[in-house]
């Protein structure tokens, strides 16, 4: 049956009703069948991964990452399917932010090289969950920091100071550039708190506080006086 649903979506402009009945009754199976369809399917990719989570939401990464080495050109298209099926069965902000971010490490493993696009489709499709696929995407490609960092505050520019602190600590080797990203990228009301953590600079001046002064004159030592 696995197979004759799986041919059924070819030449199809949507999901073959069979093949969505098949993947319900059959969860356990999902990545399988999700992995197949979308060889023989490219284009309807992403409502297959869309599908597949929605039958087996505990393989939500699994799927991403098997689809995404398969169809790497459908990439974007598949991980905002796969953010949006997976973060619509969490029973908290707390846990979409979880899976959110396993999606995302998913995805940019299966395509390190579409790792900014695959953040910019994340982010757009769940951008309450920005800081942690911020996260998950840069500890996946730190190479990538700031590109990362800019395609997140782009698609969800009120978060930016949250997504430049998920992207510093994630990787801070990289915090100098993911701070330049972040304020090049950022809405100009918010720009000073993004630079404001990295400008502190003990006795300097880029807080805006005073370098420490010393006296002009050398300090001459006290004059004893004679024994009366």
């Amino acid at each position: 049956m696995f197979f004759f649903a799986v041919a059924g979506l070819q030449a199809q402009t949507g999901l073959n009703a069979n093949f969505v009945s098949y993947l319900k009754s059959h969860p356990g199976n999902a990545l399988a069948i999700a992995t197949k369809a979308v060889v023989q399917n490219p284009k309807l990719a992403a409502q297959i991964v869309a599908a597949a989570i929605a039958a087996n939401p505990a393989q939500a990464a699994a799927i991403t990452s098997a689809t995404i080495a398969v169809a790497p050109d459908q990439a974007t298209a598949i991980t905002t399917a796969a953010v949006q099926s997976a973060v619509a069965t969490a029973a908290s902000s707390a846990q979409a932010s979880t899976i959110a971010a396993s999606v995302t490490t998913a995805a940019v493993n299966a395509a390190p090289s579409q790792a900014a696009a695959i953040t910019t489709a994340a982010v757009g499709i769940a951008p309450a969950q920005a800081p942690a696929i911020t996260s998950a995407a840069v500890t996946a490609a730190p190479a990538q920091a700031a590109a990362i960092t800019t395609a997140a505050v782009t698609a969800a520019p009120t978060q930016a100071v949250a997504i430049t602190t998920a992207a510093v600590n994630a990787a801070p080797s990289q915090s100098a550039a993911i701070t330049t990203a972040a304020v090049n990228s950022a809405p100009e009301n918010v720009r000073s708190a993004i630079a404001a953590p990295s400008d502190t600079n003990l006795g300097g001046t880029a807080t805006g506080g005073s370098p420490p002064s010393f006296p002009s004159q050398p300090i001459q030592p006290p004059v004893a006086s004679p024994a009366t």
